[in-house]
């Protein structure tokens, strides 16, 4: 799957109605990566190694509650290019 033009594969999407308390934006990252990965959660690398969970968990959580545009964050997180956002959607990409 590409995404927007972008020529790389997409190694997992997931999309949820909304982020919310209950169902964090960062422990689905993590859960996704370690997924992928075909690993334990405990096993990848901690994602407050790379931004800080709780900060990335209020800004996708309140924004998507009051913004009409989705804010988007990308980040590098072992070994993958990943893109979430506001409206619920996380993609991976591999990071070259």
């Amino acid at each position: 799957m590409t995404d927007n033009g972008d020529e790389r594969e997409s190694v997992y999407v997931e999309t949820v109605d909304a982020w919310s308390h209950a169902d964090p934006p960062s422990s689905a990252l993590v859960e996704s990566v370690a997924s992928v990965r075909g690993r334990e959660v405990e096993s990848i690398q901690p994602l407050y190694e790379v931004v800080d969970p709780e900060a990335l968990d209020e800004l996708l959580i309140e924004s998507g509650a009051r913004v009409t545009e989705p804010v988007e964050i990308a980040l590098n997180y072992d070994g993958f290019i990943v893109n979430i956002d506001s409206s619920g959607r996380l993609e991976l990409h591999p990071a070259e």
